[in-house]
């Protein structure tokens, strides 16, 4: 049976459990503000299939699907800047200072997240690491730029659009002996979905096959997990959203969305009142707008059928400073000694100080546990990347505090 790619964003330290309110703004007040900044963003439910289980969050959800597709038109914006050559005019004035600084603060940026130098004299869109971001990048502004998502028919080619779920309780375990609820002939579901049901292949060294005892059932989805006691979905009460790249299906948790207080500020309503010596962490671990944006860089980072034999963007596991892995100790904090056991919980490069060590390259026995291989196959680095280019007004390279932008 094949692995599916299943990317869950969740959160793992104490300061990450601090949830911060979200201010809903009206869609038509997004996008007279900033008409200038981006073509105008097509709606949620014009790309994406919004269950009706998200109907108490669809104006929260809507909203931050428009702030998402401002922060990544963005993010395009300023790796299409850093592919022309950075700026050196013939005299300075305060113009083209502000063009070098801007060209500088990007780079550094993409350095941060991204593991790679851009090249001073215009960084080459198919060079290998920053063909990796474009690809994320633009799929997912094509799709949040509207009409058409993309894939156009998804990954599995079975449905008009991707699904977005707030929580699993829609979920429903049918037998494999049982009717198929969607089969017109009232077949069991072994019958009816005798693909999906059949026992998989032996494998040689492994255990003997099993016949799946039944599936998961949401509409026309089919989840087959061999598990009738959960869906596993949302799993765990810190995960914050789900990404199902071969059902095309996107779930918001809902201990995170019940987290989400209506009455603060979105992102794009704060870039200007954000100072210097703010931080990134905790003040972003748990917003909506970088929770959406990481979960699309799982789904828009894909291709083929959405399997992981397919492309995949990862939450890959965290390194520490000199990059080596780091685990979850029984005490719940991170540990650079594995655990015993045969799956030990592995420390996910959650955060914007995890994102950025995920960039770092080292060298040796760590060689192969972060760099740009890894940062630029990796959802949370492309959030991150995300929110420091649309508030642009600071430089957030380094160490993820507000600074002033100056040149290189």
């Amino acid at each position: 049976m094949v692995v599916v790619p299943i990317h869950s964003f969740c959160r793992q330290s104490f300061s990450q459990l601090l949830l911060f309110p979200y201010l809903v703004m009206r869609v038509s007040l997004l996008v007279g503000l900033f008409a200038g900044l981006s073509q105008a963003a097509t709606d949620l439910y014009t790309t994406w299939e919004v269950d009706p289980n998200c109907a108490e969050y669809g104006t929260t959800l809507a909203n931050a699907y428009m702030s998402s597709s401002l922060m990544v038109d963005k993010a395009l914006k300023d790796l299409e800047k850093i592919q022309k050559a950075r700026p050196q005019p013939a005299r300075l004035t305060r113009s083209t200072i502000a063009e070098i600084r801007d060209w500088d603060r990007i780079a550094r940026a993409v350095t941060n997240m991204f593991g790679f130098r851009p090249d001073r004299g215009g960084h080459s869109k198919t060079e290998e690491h920053m063909g990796a971001v474009l690809y994320v990048f633009e799929r997912m502004n094509k799709a949040l730029q509207g009409p058409n998502n993309v894939p156009e028919r998804g990954y599995a080619r079975s449905y008009d659009k991707p699904l977005i779920m707030c929580g699993t309780s829609e979920w429903e375990w049918i037998a494999r002996n049982k009717p198929d609820p969607n089969d017109p002939a009232g077949r069991k579901l072994s019958e009816s979905k005798y693909e999906l049901m059949k026992k998989p292949e032996a494998v040689e060294g492994e255990l003997a096959p099993v016949e799946p005892p039944g599936a998961w059932v949401h509409g026309t989805r089919y989840i087959d997990n061999n598990y009738p006691a959960h869906v596993r979905i949302c799993i765990r009460e810190s995960t914050h959203a789900v990404t199902m790249t071969r059902w095309d299906l996107i779930t918001f948790c809902k201990p995170f969305l019940d987290g989400i207080l209506p009455n603060t500020e979105s992102l794009v309503d704060r870039k200007n009142r954000f100072n210097i010596g703010d931080t990134l962490d905790p003040l972003l671990s748990s917003h909506i707008e970088r929770v959406m944006i990481h979960e699309f860089a799982h789904y828009y980072g894909a291709d083929g059928y959405g399997t992981d034999l397919d492309r995949v963007v990862h939450d890959y596991q965290a390194v520490s400073p000199e990059g080596d892995l780091v685990w979850t100790g029984a005490d719940g904090k991170g540990t650079r000694t594995k655990p015993s056991g045969d799956n030990p919980p592995k420390r996910i490069a959650y955060s914007y100080v995890r994102a950025s060590r995920l960039a770092v390259s080292h060298t040796g026995n760590n060689a192969g546990n972060s760099g740009p291989k890894k940062a630029t196959f990796n959802a949370e680095n492309f959030a991150y990347f995300a929110i420091m280019a649309y508030v642009d007004n600071f430089d957030w390279s380094g160490d993820g505090t507000a600074k002033e932008v100056v040149a290189d």
